[in-house]
């Protein structure tokens, strides 16, 4: 039952974003939204609890980076750069508690 709590608490996390003071509901942002709400509703289904809770952790730290590619001296480089510190710094903490768990 807990994972469904953070399932819900994820799926509430996307309301907040969408009723943020000054947001206008522009395209990245409602789909954004869609992706974080179907994310949701997939591990919402997942019948093992153990998967579900291993896929909202993941889906948590993807929720909270962005991944930006830039071209420099010809060479592609690739950086993460966190969006959500809340929400990174739960799914780090959660995936840490994981591995201890095992």
């Amino acid at each position: 039952m807990p994972r469904r709590k953070d399932a819900i608490a994820g799926l509430e996390g996307v309301i907040r974003l969408a009723e943020t003071p000054g947001a206008r509901p522009s395209p990245k942002l409602l789909e954004a939204i869609g992706n974080k709400v179907r994310d949701s509703i997939e591990l919402l289904k997942e019948p093992d609890p153990e998967k579900q809770r291993v896929g909202f952790i993941l889906l948590a730290i993807k929720q909270s980076t962005e991944m930006r590619k830039y071209l420099r001296n010809g060479k592609e480089l690739r950086r993460v750069y966190v969006v959500d510190l809340d929400l990174y710094n739960w799914g780090m903490d959660q995936l840490h508690n994981l591995a201890l768990d095992a």
